[in-house]
């Protein structure tokens, strides 16, 4: 639940898979991919090619700004899809406060089959920015920059197999 922060707009409820992230020094450890609903009301997915450098997707708008003091049920699925060759992300939402197990609404998702991140300074010599990050890496994690007050209830992390 969003309560209380300075608005940064590309902030909000933000979670980041396959990544390491830890330390930033460690350029091609802060490589992932995260899934947004940003304060200012857009949704999309990021990812880092080394720390702070990334390539988000295009954004869509399902609120014209993230709601304040309402619960939104969150989930960001990032998995392994054909035979272990691309990764897909999807980003849901639910606005019940889970109420029968939710009323969960796809907002969008995105295949990285390759090409994203093509132009970028790669983290290292030899590491390809647009290489896809199949397979598991280190660590998850949830952000939120920029607040004061911001809340959060049931939720887990799981590790699904690929597709």
């Amino acid at each position: 639940m969003r309560v209380s922060d300075t608005a940064v707009p590309y902030a909000g409820m933000v979670a980041a898979a396959k990544i390491r992230h830890a330390p930033d020094s460690d350029l091609c450890g802060t490589r992932g991919y995260y899934g947004r609903f940003r304060h200012d009301g857009g949704i999309d997915f990021d990812k880092e090619i080394r720390h702070p450098d990334s390539v988000s997707t295009g954004l869509t708008s399902p609120w014209s700004v993230l709601p304040s003091n309402v619960w939104i049920g969150y989930k960001y699925i990032v998995r392994d899809i054909d035979g272990g060759t691309h990764v897909k992300l999807e980003l849901w939402r639910d606005m019940t406060d889970g109420a029968n197990g939710g009323a969960w609404e796809k907002l969008n998702e995105h295949v990285d089959t390759g090409g994203w991140g093509t132009g970028h300074s790669p983290c290292a010599t030899g590491v390809d920015p647009a290489q896809i990050m199949t397979g598991p890496n280190l660590s998850v994690f949830i952000r939120d920059d920029s607040v004061s007050d911001v809340r959060y209830k049931r939720w887990s992390i799981r590790e699904i197999g690929p597709q």
